[in-house]
Formats: structure tokens, sequence, C-alpha cells
């Protein structure tokens, strides 16, 4: 039998079920996401934070990525 190596020693099957469980949780993902950016616009508002880091720059593009730019 052909052993293929997949990432992280990862076997076909293994890769499957990843696959699966991140499908399965992006709702949820998405969700905290969104979640996690209403609160940072808030404390940026109210002036508890004054500057956009990159994690959040990452954060809104990927929320971007998931809505095709909703």
């Amino acid at each position: 039998m052909l052993d293929v190596s997949y990432p992280y020693g990862r076997s076909a099957g293994e890769s499957k079920h990843a696959n699966a469980r991140l499908i399965a949780a992006a709702p949820e993902l998405l969700d905290a996401l969104r979640s996690m950016l209403a609160q940072f616009n808030f404390n940026t508002i109210t002036g508890i934070v004054h500057d956009e880091s990159a994690v959040i720059v990452k954060a809104r593009e990927a929320v971007a990525k998931a809505t095709g730019g909703e």
C-alpha cells in the first residue's frame, strides 16, 4: 500500500475528519469572531481601545473571506 504523507503527519482519513470538524464548527467560529469584533468596535467608540492591532485586521479579513465580503 502506498504511504502518502499529509500535513502534520496526518493520514488522508485523519485530515478528512479534521476538515469535517472544522466545517461543522465554522458557523460558531464565525459568530464568535463577529462578536469579538463587535466588542472591539464598542471599546474603540467608548475610548477603551485606541488602536487597531494586526490581529484585529486579520480577524476582519477572515470574516470578509468567510462571508464573501459582507
